[in-house]
């Protein structure tokens, strides 16, 4: 027998295999989990095309997040500072860089006069409309990692100081505008004379930190409102979990099962929150962004609120819950009419961490500026295109504050957040609506079938506008869809709104 020969068949056959595992593995669904990236990944295409399959290959090989997992891990572990987005410091400590995060900390990012323009203008005409509601309004500012832990840092990040771009903006707000704001990054700063007040290995503060935050906001909502419930720490169950292993940014580097952290959360003892149902559409698809409405049963006489928020908020959910009669928590960077019409709250608060401040800007991230030009309404609309897909399902101008909602989508382009942008038209007046993007998967189910497997389950949008913003006359609703890459299009919604 020719052992050589048969030594080189059994290679051939040992590399075929090697490379066909992935496919194969395909067959078993716990092989083909994703790499936890934050984005929606490719549907079969319906009908089939190449491009359709190939994508949605890419998205779905087996093995393809334990291999990535793999990549990441073995980059931390061969001393590399800086991995997938995540810088290691002294001590264990994990730092994330993306977001302006790395720019922040070297203070080589500031916003521009325009971009605080924006900004104040933005959160002065938040608060000024829903004052003419009754309600009041906080912006609540919570601190990145970064600016309570800088000693932690890695050495190529460390020794900067100056003004960072929130001390410009939080400048030129106390000097524009009289929105209430609640900065509580010095308060977390002195609560870690205490105790820890962040992961290591996460971006966001544990329950020590968050408890501190809490008592600044509500002692600082109480003024206004006596009658809110301000929860104290002896009236919350402090729970410790030593062995947590679940660090965004343990993830992002491959070391989540390995890096081993410890979790705080804080429970109010005699909780007697309820649940509800929301009766409205998710603004995200992610699990951990839902919207919750809470209604707190033995205490009706507490004021009500709705809060936007990002993820920093999941740690106050139990104090501020238990702090309002009913609460509904909203993952948006805008204010959503819409909503706050439906829940008629006491009072509002829009929370941002510190690195996502640009999003005071109407919703928009300011150094990005995004259609930038079309919101201000400095630029006539875009090309006319008529193949954008589009309906308004609902609307609402019989008070000051006007409502829209409904999708749109460019079935020859992408649609993800924040690409859609809502104009309202009559002769040559172009008004801009302020949007919120909102999860529609039933317009995805809807257009399975003609869409190629093409994802466009944020194709839904709410909009609002201010009455007093239109004259008299007709105004023809009107979309524009930007495809990230500098093009944008627009279409006639079959509405009109009518200003008498």
């Amino acid at each position: 027998m020719n052992y050589r020969k048969l030594l080189s068949y059994l290679t051939v056959l040992l590399f075929l295999g090697l490379a066909s595992l992935p496919a194969w593995g395909m067959l078993f669904p716990a092989l083909t989990r994703d790499a936890g990236e934050n984005r929606a990944l490719a549907h079969w295409p319906r009908p089939f095309t190449p491009q359709g399959a190939e994508d949605w290959f890419d998205d779905h090989f087996a093995l393809r997040g334990p291999m990535t997992a793999l990549y990441n891990r073995v980059n931390a572990r061969t001393g590399l500072t800086e991995v997938n987005g995540v810088a290691t410091g002294r001590d264990g400590w994990l730092y994330y860089m993306y977001d302006g995060s790395r720019e922040d900390i070297r203070r080589e990012i500031h916003y521009s006069p325009q971009e605080l323009e924006r900004i104040c203008s933005a959160q002065q005409q938040a608060k000024d409309d829903l004052a003419a509601m009754g309600i009041d309004y906080y912006l609540v500012i919570c601190p990145d990692k970064h600016t309570v832990y800088p000693e932690f840092l890695p050495e190529s990040l460390s020794g900067y100081t100056g003004p960072s771009r929130l001390d410009g903006m939080l400048e030129a707000m106390s000097k524009n505008t009289d929105v209430k704001i609640i900065d509580t990054r010095q308060t977390v700063i002195d609560e870690k004379q205490n105790h820890r007040v962040f992961f290591k290995t996460d971006t966001h503060w544990n329950g020590y930190g968050a408890f501190a935050a809490y008592e600044q906001i509500i002692g600082r909502i109480g003024e206004d409102h006596p009658s809110v419930r301000q929860i104290a720490r002896e009236d919350c169950d402090v729970l410790i979990d030593e062995n947590w292993r679940e660090g965004d940014m343990a993830g992002f580097i491959g070391q989540a099962d390995t890096l081993v952290d410890t979790d705080v959360t804080f429970q109010v003892k005699d909780s007697s929150l309820v649940r509800l149902e929301s009766p409205y559409a998710e603004t995200s698809d992610d699990p951990d962004r839902p919207i919750l409405c809470m209604e707190n049963p033995a205490h009706p006489e507490l004021p009500t609120a709705v809060v936007f928020r990002d993820s920093f908020c999941k740690k106050l959910y139990p104090m501020l819950a238990d702090s309002f009669s009913k609460v509904t928590f909203v993952w948006s960077t805008s204010v959503m009419y819409s909503i706050v019409e439906n829940e008629q709250p006491d009072l509002v608060i829009m929370e941002y961490v510190e690195r996502y401040s640009g999003y005071a800007a109407n919703g928009m991230d300011a150094p990005e500026a995004k259609l930038a030009d079309y919101e201000s309404g400095n630029l006539p609309l875009p090309e006319h295109k008529g193949l954008i897909r589009s309906n308004v399902d609902g609307m609402d101008t019989s008070r000051e504050i006007c409502t829209l909602a409904g999708w749109a989508f460019d079935p020859d382009g992408d649609c993800l957040k924040g690409d859609k942008h809502i104009a309202l038209v009559c002769g040559e007046d172009i008004v801009w609506c302020e949007t919120a993007s909102v999860l529609r998967p039933d317009v995805t189910a809807a257009y399975a079938d003609s869409l190629g497997g093409k994802n466009v389950d944020y194709a839904g949008f709410s909009a609002s506008f201010r009455k007093s913003d239109l004259h008299p006359g007709k105004w023809q609703v009107i979309v524009v869809i930007d495809d990230g890459a500098g093009n944008a299009a627009y279409t006639e919604l079959d509405k009109r709104v009518r200003i008498d």
